[in-house]
């Protein structure tokens, strides 16, 4: 009996998981039925050989991906915040060099705008680095890096076409999906 209620439950499972990706499929078709009429010569003439799903983007994924970004962009910020301070420190010295040598007031006046530019820069940087530190501890704190609601499809389209000629062409796209099904982006391999 045991046996038996774990068999119907295994079932209905496959039949629920089965159908739901046959729904993905059916709204993925529909949306390239749609792009067809928009995009091809002859949209009559498409026939469609193959349609997988290469891959699937979670909003966990992103979440990850962007905090990868913003550390890498804070990490490029923080370089160049090191390479503007060896910029002040050599101007600094500069400065000290010129006023053993009197005379060298416009020389003292250069160097002393070009310290206020780079400090003015280091500032900045700061500021971005704040606030993008500010951007990953949020999505830390919110707790979606583990959300495994998918945001993109990535799908492999292979179809038959008339091309210009009226000849049948063999063609393989990469497309992408939202949530919803709504066609993002096409690649022609």
């Amino acid at each position: 009996m045991k046996k038996t209620l774990l068999l119907a439950m295994l079932l209905l499972s496959y039949v629920i998981c089965a159908g739901q990706k046959t729904d993905i499929i059916t709204s993925m078709k529909q949306s390239i039925l749609n792009y067809n009429k928009q995009n091809l010569k002859d949209p009559s003439s498409y026939q469609l050989m193959s349609l997988n799903i290469i891959s699937t983007e979670t909003l966990g994924d992103l979440n990850m991906k962007l905090i990868e970004n913003l550390v890498k962009t804070n990490n490029e910020l923080k370089e160049g915040i090191e390479q503007n301070n060896i910029e002040l420190k050599y101007l600094e010295k500069k400065i000290t060099i010129y006023r053993e040598n009197e005379g060298n007031e416009l020389s003292i006046l250069k160097c002393y705008e070009s310290i206020g530019s780079f400090k003015k820069d280091n500032e900045s940087r700061n500021k971005r680095i704040n606030e993008n530190q500010i951007e990953i501890d949020k999505i830390n704190n919110e707790k979606n890096l583990g959300e495994k609601y998918i945001v993109y499809y990535s799908v492999e389209h292979k179809y038959r076409a008339k091309n210009g000629f009226g000849g049948l062409d063999i063609q393989t796209d990469l497309i992408k999906f939202d949530s919803k099904f709504k066609i993002l982006e096409v690649e022609t391999k």
